[in-house]
Order: C-alpha cells, then structure tokens, then sequence
C-alpha cells in the first residue's frame, strides 16, 4: 500500500508563512475564525495574484522557511509503522523557487523519504494508493481517479485544539489497515 501525504496545510504551514508576508495576523481572534471555517486562506489573506507576487518575490526563502506543525513529525512517523510506502506529495503553483526549495527543505526535514512535486496528484492514484490532504479539489480529483482518500482536518482547528490530531492519525491507521486486509 502506498500514503502519499500532503505538504502544505499536513506536514508544513503554508499558510501562516503567506499569511505574514500578506500582512495578515492569522492569530487574530476574527481572522482566525475565518480561517478555521474556510477551505482555503485565498480570500482572506489576499487575492492569489498578490500572493504569487510576494511568495515570487521572497524566493526561495520562502520555502525554506516553511514552519512544521507540531504534529508532522508524529504522522510521519505514524505512517512509516504501518508497514507502507509513504511519500510526501506536494504541488508548488507557478513559483519558480518553490519545487528545487521545497527538495532541499524535505531532504532535510525527512531523508529518506521520496518526495512527489506534482499539481496533478490523481496521477498517482490508485485502488491501494491513499491520499491525505487538506484541499476537497485535489481529494476528490484523487478519488475519482480511483484512489483511497483522507480529508485531513483544518489546520487551524487542529493547532487550536477544536479537532484531535491523535483522532485523525487513528482514522487514517484504521483506513490502512481495513485495506491491508482485503489485500
């Protein structure tokens, strides 16, 4: 069986380092709220142009910086114990620094394990391939290509305590192992 995990809003905070750069407080009780009801910061944050401007602009800076959760070293960990292939799968937009930082910074964070830059995760979809990710979009593109899917949940209500990160790993562990035994 094979877990490709998301990146950006799963393993590192994407969100928060666009955040700063936009000028947006996303500690901000009001702000905060509106990013634990959205499916995507674009919106509250500012408009995608704007926010390609600035990421464009700071480089590879940017990724590199890239804070991980709490949680990501766990999951990762989690995940490798179940006895699958685990890659981390991530897509980087039209930034030209984002694919060559994003190798550095996960060789360095996770070595090891392979990394997938792709914008087009359904192509590697597959009846024993499970997709954990935090975007609806790409999770459904996935299942329809016919492979298994998570829906991790909203990073601001995990970091938050409003949803249980050690719930989330349990779900995706009983997932792997219900299909492990079909196999």
């Amino acid at each position: 069986m094979r877990i490709l995990l998301d990146a950006d809003g799963v393993l590192v905070d994407w969100s928060k380092a666009a955040s700063r750069l936009m000028g947006v407080d996303d500690s901000d009780p009001v702000i905060r709220a509106k990013l634990k009801s959205a499916k995507d910061v674009v919106g509250i944050i500012g408009a995608w142009e704007d926010i390609y401007k600035v990421i464009d602009k700071a480089g590879e800076s940017f990724w590199m910086g890239l804070e991980k959760f709490p949680w990501a070293d766990s999951l990762v960990g989690a995940l490798q114990g179940l006895d699958c292939q685990v890659a981390i799968t991530t897509s980087v937009g039209k930034w030209a620094a984002g694919a060559s930082a994003k190798h550095k910074y996960f060789a360095k964070a996770y070595p090891g394990l392979p990394l997938i830059i792709t914008k087009a995760k359904e192509f590697c979809a597959g009846p024993t391939s499970l997709l954990i990710d935090d975007l609806s979009d790409n999770l459904k593109k996935f299942e329809a290509a016919g492979g298994l899917i998570y829906h991790w949940p909203n990073q601001y209500k995990l970091l938050d305590q409003d949803e249980s990160v050690v719930k989330a790993i349990d779900d995706i562990e009983k997932i792997v192992r219900t299909v492990k035994k079909m196999l």
